[in-house]
Protein backbone atom coordinates (compact mmCIF):
# COMPACT_ATOMS: atom_id res chain seq x y z
CA UNK A 1 0.00 0.00 0.00
CA UNK A 2 2.96 2.27 0.72
CA UNK A 3 4.46 1.77 -2.70
CA UNK A 4 1.71 2.50 -4.26
CA UNK A 5 1.23 5.68 -2.36
CA UNK A 6 5.05 6.73 -3.42
CA UNK A 7 4.40 5.57 -7.03
CA UNK A 8 2.08 9.05 -7.14
CA UNK A 9 5.35 10.66 -6.80
CA UNK A 10 6.96 9.66 -9.45
CA UNK A 11 5.23 12.85 -12.38
CA UNK A 12 6.82 15.29 -9.39
CA UNK A 13 10.33 14.23 -9.01
CA UNK A 14 11.62 17.49 -9.67
CA UNK A 15 9.18 19.25 -6.99
CA UNK A 16 9.60 16.69 -4.31
CA UNK A 17 13.22 17.48 -4.37
CA UNK A 18 12.70 21.02 -4.56
CA UNK A 19 10.67 21.06 -1.23
CA UNK A 20 13.20 18.06 0.23
CA UNK A 21 16.14 20.51 -0.19
CA UNK A 22 14.00 23.58 0.59
CA UNK A 23 12.59 22.12 4.03
CA UNK A 24 16.34 20.74 5.28
CA UNK A 25 17.56 24.28 4.65
CA UNK A 26 14.88 25.88 6.66
CA UNK A 27 15.40 23.25 9.29
CA UNK A 28 19.12 23.82 9.48
CA UNK A 29 18.52 27.72 9.49
CA UNK A 30 16.53 27.22 12.04
CA UNK A 31 18.93 25.84 14.03
CA UNK A 32 21.74 28.31 12.85
CA UNK A 33 19.60 31.39 15.18
CA UNK A 34 20.06 30.32 18.34
CA UNK A 35 23.91 29.93 17.71
CA UNK A 36 24.13 32.58 16.85
CA UNK A 37 22.28 34.86 19.76
CA UNK A 38 24.63 32.66 22.00
CA UNK A 39 27.40 33.99 20.08
CA UNK A 40 26.15 38.11 20.45
CA UNK A 41 25.66 37.19 24.16
CA UNK A 42 29.07 35.50 24.55
CA UNK A 43 31.39 37.77 22.83
CA UNK A 44 29.61 41.15 21.53
CA UNK A 45 27.68 41.86 24.54
CA UNK A 46 30.70 41.92 27.31
CA UNK A 47 32.76 43.75 24.72
CA UNK A 48 30.04 46.56 24.19
CA UNK A 49 30.91 46.34 20.37
CA UNK A 50 28.16 48.61 18.52
CA UNK A 51 29.70 47.79 15.24
CA UNK A 52 29.61 43.96 15.41
CA UNK A 53 26.44 43.88 17.26
CA UNK A 54 24.58 46.07 14.38
CA UNK A 55 26.37 43.91 11.89
CA UNK A 56 25.54 40.28 13.22
CA UNK A 57 21.95 41.47 13.28
CA UNK A 58 22.13 42.45 10.07
CA UNK A 59 23.45 39.35 9.22
CA UNK A 60 20.16 37.62 11.46
CA UNK A 61 17.83 39.60 9.41
CA UNK A 62 18.99 38.75 5.96
CA UNK A 63 18.74 34.93 7.13
CA UNK A 64 15.52 35.67 8.63
CA UNK A 65 14.29 36.83 5.54
CA UNK A 66 15.60 33.91 3.39
CA UNK A 67 14.04 31.88 5.75
CA UNK A 68 10.82 33.57 5.01
CA UNK A 69 11.21 33.27 0.98
CA UNK A 70 12.42 29.67 1.29
CA UNK A 71 9.37 28.74 3.33
CA UNK A 72 7.35 30.44 0.59
CA UNK A 73 8.46 28.71 -1.92
CA UNK A 74 8.60 25.35 -0.15
CA UNK A 75 4.50 25.50 0.99
CA UNK A 76 3.63 27.17 -2.98
CA UNK A 77 5.27 24.11 -4.69
CA UNK A 78 4.43 21.78 -2.10
CA UNK A 79 0.83 22.52 -1.84
CA UNK A 80 1.41 22.92 -5.51
CA UNK A 81 2.45 19.45 -5.76
CA UNK A 82 0.00 17.54 -3.61
CA UNK A 83 -3.39 19.16 -5.42
CA UNK A 84 -1.94 17.83 -8.41
CA UNK A 85 -1.10 14.67 -6.79
CA UNK A 86 -4.91 14.32 -5.62
CA UNK A 87 -6.15 15.22 -9.39
CA UNK A 88 -4.08 12.06 -10.60
CA UNK A 89 -5.41 9.78 -7.52
CA UNK A 90 -9.43 10.91 -8.44
CA UNK A 91 -8.71 10.77 -12.37
CA UNK A 92 -7.85 6.93 -11.71
CA UNK A 93 -10.54 6.23 -8.97
CA UNK A 94 -13.20 7.48 -11.62
CA UNK A 95 -11.49 5.57 -14.00
CA UNK A 96 -11.13 2.64 -12.19
CA UNK A 97 -15.07 2.94 -11.65
CA UNK A 98 -15.98 3.08 -15.07
CA UNK A 99 -14.47 -0.16 -16.01
CA UNK A 100 -16.46 -2.26 -13.35
CA UNK A 101 -19.36 -4.35 -13.99
CA UNK A 102 -23.02 -3.75 -13.27
CA UNK A 103 -22.60 -6.37 -10.66
CA UNK A 104 -20.11 -4.26 -8.73
CA UNK A 105 -22.50 -1.26 -9.04
CA UNK A 106 -25.47 -3.87 -7.94
CA UNK A 107 -23.55 -4.10 -4.13
CA UNK A 108 -22.08 -0.64 -3.69
CA UNK A 109 -23.59 2.83 -2.76
CA UNK A 110 -23.21 5.71 -4.69
CA UNK A 111 -23.09 7.57 -1.40
CA UNK A 112 -19.84 5.74 -0.48
CA UNK A 113 -18.48 6.24 -4.07
CA UNK A 114 -18.54 9.46 -4.01
CA UNK A 115 -17.36 9.43 -0.63
CA UNK A 116 -14.31 8.14 -1.72
CA UNK A 117 -14.04 9.94 -4.88
CA UNK A 118 -13.94 13.23 -2.74
CA UNK A 119 -12.93 13.74 0.64
CA UNK A 120 -10.71 10.76 1.03
CA UNK A 121 -8.94 11.88 -1.97
CA UNK A 122 -8.83 15.55 -0.35
CA UNK A 123 -7.39 14.29 3.37
CA UNK A 124 -5.03 11.64 1.12
CA UNK A 125 -3.57 15.21 -1.24
CA UNK A 126 -2.90 17.05 2.36
CA UNK A 127 -0.78 14.34 3.34
CA UNK A 128 0.91 14.31 0.19
CA UNK A 129 3.09 17.59 0.88
CA UNK A 130 2.42 17.44 4.66
CA UNK A 131 4.30 14.44 5.04
CA UNK A 132 7.78 14.59 3.75
CA UNK A 133 8.28 18.63 4.52
CA UNK A 134 7.04 17.80 8.14
CA UNK A 135 8.87 14.80 8.85
CA UNK A 136 12.31 16.07 7.40
CA UNK A 137 11.95 19.92 9.42
CA UNK A 138 10.67 17.77 12.62
CA UNK A 139 13.49 14.99 12.45
CA UNK A 140 16.24 17.49 11.38
CA UNK A 141 15.30 20.40 14.01
CA UNK A 142 14.88 17.76 17.02
CA UNK A 143 18.07 15.76 16.06
CA UNK A 144 20.04 18.63 15.37
CA UNK A 145 18.80 20.37 18.88
CA UNK A 146 19.09 17.43 20.75
CA UNK A 147 22.72 17.04 19.57
CA UNK A 148 23.57 20.99 20.00
CA UNK A 149 22.65 20.62 23.74
CA UNK A 150 24.37 17.88 24.22
CA UNK A 151 27.22 19.62 23.01
CA UNK A 152 26.35 22.74 25.20
CA UNK A 153 24.95 20.51 27.95
CA UNK A 154 26.01 17.17 28.68
CA UNK A 155 23.53 16.95 31.72
CA UNK A 156 20.56 19.20 30.59
CA UNK A 157 21.17 16.99 26.80
CA UNK A 158 20.31 14.00 29.11
CA UNK A 159 17.37 15.43 30.75
CA UNK A 160 15.84 16.33 27.10
CA UNK A 161 16.33 12.73 25.38
CA UNK A 162 14.60 11.07 28.35
CA UNK A 163 12.09 13.29 28.15
CA UNK A 164 11.58 13.07 24.33
CA UNK A 165 11.90 9.41 24.65
CA UNK A 166 9.05 9.07 27.37
CA UNK A 167 6.81 11.07 25.04
CA UNK A 168 7.66 9.24 21.76
CA UNK A 169 6.29 6.51 23.76
CA UNK A 170 2.77 7.80 24.80
CA UNK A 171 2.75 9.02 21.37
CA UNK A 172 2.91 5.86 19.40
CA UNK A 173 -0.19 4.49 21.85
CA UNK A 174 -2.35 7.27 21.48
CA UNK A 175 -1.31 6.90 17.78
CA UNK A 176 -3.21 3.38 17.68
CA UNK A 177 -6.38 4.73 19.33
CA UNK A 178 -6.58 7.64 16.64
CA UNK A 179 -5.90 5.55 13.85
CA UNK A 180 -9.12 3.22 14.35
CA UNK A 181 -11.03 6.55 15.28
CA UNK A 182 -10.30 8.48 11.91
CA UNK A 183 -10.58 5.06 10.07
CA UNK A 184 -14.37 4.88 11.43
CA UNK A 185 -14.71 8.30 10.73
CA UNK A 186 -14.42 8.01 7.19
CA UNK A 187 -16.75 5.07 7.06
CA UNK A 188 -19.71 7.12 8.81
CA UNK A 189 -19.13 10.13 6.66
CA UNK A 190 -19.29 7.52 3.78
CA UNK A 191 -22.91 6.09 4.77
CA UNK A 192 -24.39 9.72 5.63
CA UNK A 193 -23.04 10.97 2.04
CA UNK A 194 -24.78 7.08 1.10
CA UNK A 195 -27.88 8.18 2.90
CA UNK A 196 -28.28 11.65 1.70
CA UNK A 197 -27.80 10.75 -2.28
CA UNK A 198 -30.59 7.97 -1.93
CA UNK A 199 -33.19 10.41 0.03
CA UNK A 200 -32.55 12.96 -2.23
CA UNK A 201 -32.43 10.49 -5.50
CA UNK A 202 -35.46 9.79 -4.27
CA UNK A 203 -37.28 13.25 -3.28
CA UNK A 204 -40.28 12.77 -5.28
CA UNK A 205 -41.85 9.55 -4.30
CA UNK A 206 -40.39 10.60 -0.81
CA UNK A 207 -43.09 13.59 -1.16
CA UNK A 208 -45.53 11.56 -2.80
CA UNK A 209 -46.08 9.77 0.08
CA UNK A 210 -45.72 11.49 2.76
CA UNK A 211 -42.31 10.32 4.27
CA UNK A 212 -40.24 13.63 5.05
CA UNK A 213 -40.07 12.73 8.53
CA UNK A 214 -39.75 8.94 8.12
CA UNK A 215 -36.44 10.14 5.48
CA UNK A 216 -35.45 12.65 8.24
CA UNK A 217 -35.20 10.09 10.64
CA UNK A 218 -33.08 8.20 8.69
CA UNK A 219 -31.03 10.38 7.68
CA UNK A 220 -30.35 11.91 11.76
CA UNK A 221 -29.53 8.07 12.63
CA UNK A 222 -26.51 8.05 10.46
CA UNK A 223 -25.91 11.18 10.95
CA UNK A 224 -25.97 10.98 14.51
CA UNK A 225 -23.31 7.69 14.45
CA UNK A 226 -21.04 9.90 12.86
CA UNK A 227 -21.70 12.22 15.48
CA UNK A 228 -20.56 9.91 17.88
CA UNK A 229 -17.36 8.32 16.34
CA UNK A 230 -16.70 11.96 15.88
CA UNK A 231 -16.76 12.61 19.60
CA UNK A 232 -14.57 9.36 20.31
CA UNK A 233 -11.81 10.58 17.75
CA UNK A 234 -12.16 14.26 19.09
CA UNK A 235 -11.74 12.83 22.78
CA UNK A 236 -8.60 11.04 22.03
CA UNK A 237 -7.61 14.43 19.98
CA UNK A 238 -7.93 16.29 22.88
CA UNK A 239 -5.99 14.81 25.14
CA UNK A 240 -3.22 13.97 22.86
CA UNK A 241 -2.96 17.87 21.98
CA UNK A 242 -3.56 18.81 25.61
CA UNK A 243 -0.76 16.37 26.76
CA UNK A 244 1.82 18.10 24.07
CA UNK A 245 1.38 21.26 26.31
CA UNK A 246 1.55 19.67 28.90
CA UNK A 247 5.04 18.19 28.17
CA UNK A 248 6.06 21.73 26.71
CA UNK A 249 5.12 23.40 30.07
CA UNK A 250 7.06 20.75 32.56
CA UNK A 251 9.94 20.19 30.07
CA UNK A 252 10.83 24.40 30.50
CA UNK A 253 9.98 24.05 33.80
CA UNK A 254 12.84 21.39 34.15
CA UNK A 255 15.18 23.32 31.90
CA UNK A 256 14.24 26.43 34.47
CA UNK A 257 14.90 24.37 37.67
CA UNK A 258 17.81 22.54 36.53
CA UNK A 259 20.30 25.40 34.79
CA UNK A 260 19.63 27.40 37.20
CA UNK A 261 21.05 24.78 39.66
CA UNK A 262 23.81 24.84 37.36
CA UNK A 263 24.00 28.69 36.81
CA UNK A 264 24.00 28.64 40.67
CA UNK A 265 27.16 26.01 40.88
CA UNK A 266 29.54 27.54 38.09
CA UNK A 267 28.83 25.01 35.71
CA UNK A 268 26.31 26.63 33.15
CA UNK A 269 26.97 30.59 32.21
CA UNK A 270 23.94 32.59 31.16
CA UNK A 271 24.47 32.81 27.60
CA UNK A 272 24.72 29.39 27.23
CA UNK A 273 21.26 28.91 29.49
CA UNK A 274 19.48 31.74 27.05
CA UNK A 275 20.61 29.61 24.18
CA UNK A 276 19.42 26.40 26.12
CA UNK A 277 15.74 27.76 26.63
CA UNK A 278 15.59 28.51 23.04
CA UNK A 279 16.90 25.28 21.73
CA UNK A 280 14.28 24.10 23.98
CA UNK A 281 11.46 26.29 22.12
CA UNK A 282 13.00 25.29 18.92
CA UNK A 283 12.58 21.78 19.96
CA UNK A 284 8.52 22.10 21.22
CA UNK A 285 7.68 23.35 17.38
CA UNK A 286 8.33 20.72 15.99
CA UNK A 287 6.81 18.16 18.18
CA UNK A 288 4.11 20.83 18.27
CA UNK A 289 3.61 20.28 14.39
CA UNK A 290 3.65 16.33 14.81
CA UNK A 291 0.59 16.77 16.89
CA UNK A 292 -0.90 17.90 13.54
CA UNK A 293 0.69 15.87 11.73
CA UNK A 294 -0.25 12.92 13.37
CA UNK A 295 -3.94 13.69 13.14
CA UNK A 296 -3.38 14.65 9.35
CA UNK A 297 -1.48 11.37 8.96
CA UNK A 298 -3.73 9.05 9.90
CA UNK A 299 -6.77 10.85 8.67
CA UNK A 300 -4.78 10.34 5.09
CA UNK A 301 -3.90 7.00 5.36
CA UNK A 302 -7.34 5.92 6.75
CA UNK A 303 -8.43 7.99 3.24
CA UNK A 304 -6.17 6.09 1.35
CA UNK A 305 -6.83 2.76 2.65
CA UNK A 306 -10.28 3.24 1.27
CA UNK A 307 -8.64 4.29 -2.10
CA UNK A 308 -6.44 1.41 -2.25
CA UNK A 309 -9.12 -0.86 -1.67
CA UNK A 310 -11.17 0.27 -4.28
CA UNK A 311 -8.13 -0.04 -6.51
CA UNK A 312 -7.47 -3.26 -6.11
CA UNK A 313 -10.47 -4.34 -7.02
CA UNK A 314 -10.08 -6.59 -10.40
CA UNK A 315 -13.23 -5.12 -12.82
CA UNK A 316 -15.13 -9.11 -13.50
CA UNK A 317 -15.60 -8.35 -17.29
CA UNK A 318 -11.79 -7.18 -19.41
CA UNK A 319 -11.06 -7.13 -22.50
CA UNK A 320 -9.06 -10.14 -23.56
CA UNK A 321 -5.18 -9.59 -24.82
CA UNK A 322 -6.50 -10.32 -28.24
CA UNK A 323 -9.73 -8.73 -28.52
CA UNK A 324 -10.50 -7.79 -32.07
CA UNK A 325 -12.33 -4.38 -33.10
CA UNK A 326 -16.04 -4.74 -34.71
CA UNK A 327 -15.78 -4.10 -38.21
CA UNK A 328 -18.35 -4.96 -40.70
CA UNK A 329 -21.06 -6.76 -38.62
CA UNK A 330 -23.97 -7.54 -40.40
CA UNK A 331 -25.96 -8.66 -37.10
CA UNK A 332 -26.71 -12.00 -36.69
CA UNK A 333 -27.63 -12.67 -32.86
CA UNK A 334 -27.12 -16.14 -31.52
CA UNK A 335 -27.54 -17.19 -28.06
CA UNK A 336 -26.17 -20.17 -27.11
CA UNK A 337 -27.71 -22.56 -24.29
CA UNK A 338 -27.08 -19.29 -21.67
CA UNK A 339 -27.02 -19.61 -18.54
CA UNK A 340 -27.20 -16.57 -15.88
CA UNK A 341 -28.31 -15.51 -12.72
CA UNK A 342 -26.90 -12.58 -9.99
CA UNK A 343 -25.15 -15.95 -7.64
CA UNK A 344 -25.17 -19.32 -8.64
CA UNK A 345 -28.13 -20.02 -5.85
CA UNK A 346 -30.24 -17.00 -8.01
CA UNK A 347 -30.53 -18.29 -11.67
CA UNK A 348 -32.71 -16.36 -13.76
CA UNK A 349 -31.82 -17.50 -17.09
CA UNK A 350 -31.32 -21.34 -17.48
CA UNK A 351 -30.20 -22.47 -20.99
CA UNK A 352 -31.96 -20.20 -23.48
CA UNK A 353 -31.30 -20.46 -27.22
CA UNK A 354 -32.09 -18.15 -29.81
CA UNK A 355 -30.76 -16.84 -33.08
CA UNK A 356 -31.58 -13.76 -34.94
CA UNK A 357 -30.78 -13.22 -38.59
CA UNK A 358 -29.83 -9.49 -39.99
CA UNK A 359 -32.76 -7.67 -40.04
CA UNK A 360 -35.28 -9.53 -38.03
CA UNK A 361 -37.52 -7.79 -35.38
CA UNK A 362 -37.78 -9.46 -32.43
CA UNK A 363 -39.67 -8.86 -28.87
CA UNK A 364 -39.42 -10.45 -25.61
CA UNK A 365 -42.68 -9.66 -23.46
CA UNK A 366 -42.95 -10.99 -19.89
CA UNK A 367 -43.96 -10.30 -16.62
CA UNK A 368 -41.30 -7.89 -14.53
CA UNK A 369 -38.32 -10.18 -13.46
CA UNK A 370 -38.44 -12.30 -16.25
CA UNK A 371 -35.04 -11.17 -17.66
CA UNK A 372 -35.98 -9.35 -20.63
CA UNK A 373 -33.48 -6.29 -19.71
CA UNK A 374 -31.18 -8.99 -18.58
CA UNK A 375 -30.54 -10.45 -21.88
CA UNK A 376 -30.20 -7.34 -23.50
CA UNK A 377 -27.49 -6.54 -20.73
CA UNK A 378 -25.88 -9.63 -21.21
CA UNK A 379 -25.61 -8.74 -25.29
CA UNK A 380 -23.69 -5.50 -24.25
CA UNK A 381 -21.40 -6.81 -21.26
CA UNK A 382 -22.63 -5.28 -18.74
CA UNK A 383 -22.69 -9.12 -16.50
CA UNK A 384 -20.91 -12.25 -18.11
CA UNK A 385 -23.00 -15.40 -18.17
CA UNK A 386 -21.96 -18.40 -15.89
CA UNK A 387 -22.31 -20.46 -18.78
CA UNK A 388 -23.34 -20.02 -22.54
CA UNK A 389 -22.31 -17.51 -24.56
CA UNK A 390 -23.29 -15.24 -27.25
CA UNK A 391 -22.17 -14.44 -30.51
CA UNK A 392 -22.30 -12.09 -33.20
CA UNK A 393 -22.11 -12.61 -36.75
CA UNK A 394 -20.75 -16.23 -35.32
CA UNK A 395 -17.88 -14.71 -33.34
CA UNK A 396 -17.97 -14.94 -29.45
CA UNK A 397 -18.54 -11.26 -28.18
CA UNK A 398 -15.86 -12.10 -25.19
CA UNK A 399 -13.45 -11.99 -28.57
CA UNK A 400 -14.67 -8.28 -29.02
CA UNK A 401 -13.18 -5.08 -27.23
CA UNK A 402 -16.34 -3.71 -24.85
CA UNK A 403 -16.06 -0.10 -26.01
CA UNK A 404 -15.79 -1.39 -29.45
CA UNK A 405 -18.79 -3.44 -29.39
CA UNK A 406 -21.34 -1.37 -27.39
CA UNK A 407 -20.46 1.43 -30.13
CA UNK A 408 -22.17 -1.14 -32.57
CA UNK A 409 -25.06 -1.79 -30.20
CA UNK A 410 -28.24 1.09 -29.68
CA UNK A 411 -29.78 0.48 -26.67
CA UNK A 412 -32.40 2.50 -25.07
CA UNK A 413 -32.73 1.91 -20.89
CA UNK A 414 -35.27 1.63 -18.70
CA UNK A 415 -34.32 4.13 -16.56
CA UNK A 416 -34.41 8.34 -17.37
CA UNK A 417 -31.09 10.06 -16.51
CA UNK A 418 -30.05 13.45 -17.21
CA UNK A 419 -26.54 14.69 -17.58
CA UNK A 420 -26.27 18.25 -16.76
CA UNK A 421 -25.03 20.46 -19.55
CA UNK A 422 -20.90 21.82 -19.29
CA UNK A 423 -22.65 25.64 -18.86
CA UNK A 424 -25.20 25.10 -16.57
CA UNK A 425 -24.55 26.95 -13.22
CA UNK A 426 -26.47 24.64 -10.84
Amino acid sequence: MIYNFLHYYKPYKRILYGVVIGSLVAALLDLIFPMMVRQILNEVLPQKNINRLLQDSGVLFILYLGNYGLLYIVNYYGHLMSAKIENDMRRDLFEHFQKMSFRYFDNAKTGQLLSRLTSDIAEIGELSFRGPNDVIVCCITMVGTIGILFWMNVYLGILIALLLITKTLHTVYVNKKMKAAFRDNRIKSGEITARAEESLGGIRLVKAFAQEEYELARFMEKSLDFLETRRKSYKILAYFSGSVNFFTNITNLLILACGGLLIAKDKLSLSDFVAFLLYVNLFMKPLLRLTVFTEMYQRGMAGFQRFYEIMEMQPEIIDNKNAIDCVQIRGEIEFDNLVFGYSEQRKVIKGFNLKITPGQTVAFVGETGAGKTTIASLLLRFYEPLSGKILIDGIDIRQYKQQELRRNIGIVQQDVFLFSDRFCNT
